[in-house]
């Protein structure tokens, strides 16, 4: 609820858009009403009210309603921002992250890549290929999930850039996909998967 009224107050102008749009008229009215009285602003508030509040009141409810369903995907990907700008890059020389169960994109990207160039391509490519559904994400929650649904759906974004870099790939889905997708199965997948430490 918190992060929908924000993202609403500042789609709206916040404060700003508050006081120009009803302090400065409230005020005005009330000049008005004090020096004319009730009767002469009647007409003029009956038309403020029908053409600028009632109108308002709609868009305010209409675009809350929007940042509120889109309130978890919204969280979670900053999460993740913060979640990938944490990464240490230096990870490629532990032998252990050769041989785990689940990679993260960027992990995979890191590995396979030789320079900063070919990762950023296979970063990209990994998650065209999760919008496209051709490679299968290990979600650790729901949140996860519903964030590729909409990706997928192009709801809140049709950019496969938008999927985590922090999402995380089974090995076994990685070692039917990557031969599939035309890339050289790497030595580091090609460990049995009874020999993986846990």
């Amino acid at each position: 609820m918190k992060r929908a009224w924000q993202d609403t107050k500042a789609l709206l102008g916040g404060w700003p858009a508050f006081i120009s749009i009803i302090v400065a008229p409230s005020i005005g009215f009330g000049v008005h009403f004090w020096r004319d009285g009730a009767e002469a602003i009647s007409s003029e508030a009956y038309i403020w009210a029908l053409y600028g509040l009632l109108p308002l009141g709609i868009l305010l409810v209409s675009i809350f309603s929007w940042n509120l369903a889109a309130a978890p995907y919204r969280i979670e990907r900053d999460r993740r921002v913060r979640a990938e700008a944490a990464l240490p890059r230096d990870f490629k020389k532990d032998a252990t992250f050769r041989h785990r169960k689940r990679y993260t994109l960027r992990q995979v990207a890191v590995l396979m890549a030789e320079d900063e160039r070919t990762e950023k391509i296979i970063l990209h490519d990994l998650k065209q290929n999760i919008q496209n559904a051709d490679l299968k994400p290990s979600f650790r929650n729901l949140n996860e999930q519903f964030q590729i649904r909409m990706i997928r759906s192009a709801a809140f974004s049709d950019d496969a850039d938008d999927i985590p870099d922090t999402l995380e790939i089974e090995r076994e889905e990685l070692q039917r996909f990557l031969p599939k997708a035309g890339y050289n199965l790497p030595p580091w997948l090609q460990d049995s998967p009874e020999r993986i430490p846990q």
